[in-house]
């Protein structure tokens, strides 16, 4: 994650996730921020504390993942998710984005 442009994108999504791992400063480095975190994985436990609820399974055919944000399906074909991660990555900031809003 670019947590840099999440923190620009998101702000109050940002802030609060920053008070979810203890890290209210608003100097946040992408490193300090990561040995805080450990795993991106955690950002499951994080948008299930929100609210905001993911789901990422393997499509039946070809290499794209399914990627549901909040009951949404997001349409892979602008997504370059060739991997798990990479469609993780695209779910976690959506849900970012959804949070903003809330």
């Amino acid at each position: 994650m670019n947590w840099n442009s999440v923190k620009k994108d998101t702000p109050k999504a940002f802030k609060k996730f920053a008070k979810w791992v203890d890290a209210e400063s608003k100097d946040i480095l992408q490193f300090e921020l990561m040995m805080i975190l450990k795993n991106e994985r955690d950002l499951y436990d994080f948008f299930d504390e929100m609210g905001v609820f993911i789901c990422i399974l393997p499509a039946f055919s070809g290499w794209d993942w399914e990627v549901y944000v909040d009951d949404e399906w997001i349409d892979s074909s602008d997504i370059k998710n060739e991997n798990r991660k990479e469609a993780e990555e695209e779910a976690f900031k959506r849900a970012f984005f959804i949070l903003e809003k809330q």
